[in-house]
């Protein structure tokens, strides 16, 4: 399916159809989910050194197919047809997982985690700026 989000930001336009018949809390959730929907398109853009909630807005009302080409940095009709590409299956797994997460969350309002612990003064960090997609926004940000 077409991959960078575009799959996910077209779906956002039956919010309004999920919504039907819900709960005043379920229509709550449906927005959250809409809003997490539109993240990973916003999260490629940003990576690409574009403003990312500009590229979802651009891209939110278009047909199947529709969206930012980050590679170079085009709005194109025809992702697939570009090669930008997501696994239905992937893409599938991680929405039903998170929300399967964050509805384990609100249930339980209990979370454990293991938390690591650095001295700062141990750590020598040095950033890697590698070639590809990204490596234009080092550019900018420096």
């Amino acid at each position: 399916m077409p991959g960078g989000g575009a799959s996910l930001a077209y779906v956002t336009r039956f919010a309004d159809e999920a919504r039907e018949g819900l709960s005043e809390d379920e229509q709550v959730a449906v927005d959250v989910l809409v809003q997490a929907m539109g993240v990973p398109m916003c999260q490629v853009a940003d990576n690409a050194g574009v403003l990312g909630q500009l590229v979802l807005e651009k891209c939110k009302g278009k047909p199947w197919g529709y969206g930012f080409n980050a590679k170079t940095l085009e709005y194109t009709d025809d992702l697939l047809g570009d090669g930008v590409c997501d696994p239905v299956s992937v893409t599938t797994w991680a929405l039903e997982n998170a929300a399967s997460i964050a509805g384990s969350m609100l249930t339980t309002e209990a979370i454990i985690t293991d938390i690591v612990r650095y001295d700062v003064d141990d750590i020598d960090y040095e950033p890697e700026f590698t070639e590809g997609i990204g490596a234009g926004a080092a550019d900018l940000a420096w």
